[in-house]
């Protein structure tokens, strides 16, 4: 008799097991009643939920059919690999294990990433420019010797300018006290491109470092319609639609340098007449990192005071350097 009911229904571990599914993907089953406990009232004295086995299996084919790996997830939805992994790490986001390609192969569904994404644009995603004021996030201001940036666009409000000795004030007062734009913004229309190329700088204060330097490139040229900024843990991330812009020719190959180890997406060629073509057309190899490695790294940026960028080349050279010192 025990054999019998073995073969006919099975248990929640079993039911993990087969259906390979995460606990977090389970109970969204069990909460969108796709997988219906036969014991639902006695699952305590019974010791666990049981399910009938043909439906299980049922469940199984629609399970197969559907979903997106995290690698398709990422590029569909603009999302890092990283974030994806913690949304499952969070048990955000459910996942059931396929066999894609000869091996196994996390898969989501489309739904669920799209709905996380849009929260995390409502999370992370700055105001980046005011069309009112002509101004964008992060533009240099100066008075003097003194510089400040925009530092906040708010949806409603006033848009605030900070100095660099921390001095807050309004763009209005900003004006009133003698600082004005350092450079004009581009007037170029928004481009029609659905794509981006994709910039990430370390987050800092000093309003006179590198970073900003390159971010002062950047919005020199570009046009503020076709640029978003947003935030990603220790980091900016700056995006901008695939587009073509002028650059004056004799600041062309300054210009790529030195934006060029900041991307993390797409590429910037040269074109014709002064212009530099920011094209979102490239491949980019994801590096899947757990939350304590990458906070590891995250406290070595820190500390050393250098781009992530920085710290992922002294690797790779340190196990060059190995290599030839083996060979």
């Amino acid at each position: 008799m025990y054999d019998q009911t073995y073969e006919q229904y099975m248990d929640t571990n079993e039911v993990k097991e087969y259906l390979r599914i995460s606990n977090f993907t389970f109970k969204k089953l069990m909460k969108e009643h796709k997988l219906t406990p036969i014991n639902k009232d006695t699952w305590r004295l019974d010791g666990s939920f049981l399910f009938r086995k043909n439906e299980v299996t049922a469940l199984q084919s629609q399970l197969c059919i559907e979903g997106m790996t995290l690698n398709q997830a990422s590029k569909q939805f603009h999302i890092s690999m990283y974030q994806l992994w913690k949304w499952i790490e969070e048990e955000k986001l459910s996942y059931t294990i396929q066999m894609h390609r000869n091996k196994e192969t996390k898969f989501v569904q489309e739904e669920d990433v799209k709905n996380l994404a849009e929260k995390l644009d409502d999370t992370n995603s700055l105001y980046t420019y005011s069309r009112k004021y002509n101004v964008a996030l992060f533009q240099k201001f100066i008075q003097g010797n003194t510089i400040a940036r925009i530092t906040s666009i708010p949806k409603r409000g006033d848009i605030i300018v900070t100095d660099e000795f921390g001095n807050e004030m309004t763009l209005q007062q900003a004006k009133e006290g003698g600082f004005f734009a350092a450079y004009q913004l581009s007037d170029k229309p928004r481009s029609h491109h659905q794509k981006f190329v994709k910039f990430r700088f370390l987050k800092t204060h000093n309003l006179r470092s590198d970073i900003f330097q390159r971010i002062d490139f950047l919005l020199q040229y570009v046009s503020p319609r076709n640029l978003r900024i947003s935030e990603e843990h220790n980091f900016w991330i700056v995006e901008i639609r695939q587009s073509l812009i002028q650059v004056p020719i004799q600041i062309q190959q300054e210009w790529i340098d030195s934006l060029m180890p900041y991307i993390i997406e797409g590429k910037l060629a040269k074109r014709p007449n002064n212009s530099i073509y920011l094209d979102s057309n490239s491949v980019t190899k994801s590096i899947v990192l757990s939350s304590s490695e990458y906070q590891s790294i995250s406290n070595i940026v820190n500390e050393e005071k250098i781009s992530i960028e920085d710290f992922i080349t002294s690797a790779i050279r340190e196990k060059l350097d190995r290599y030839m010192m083996k060979n």
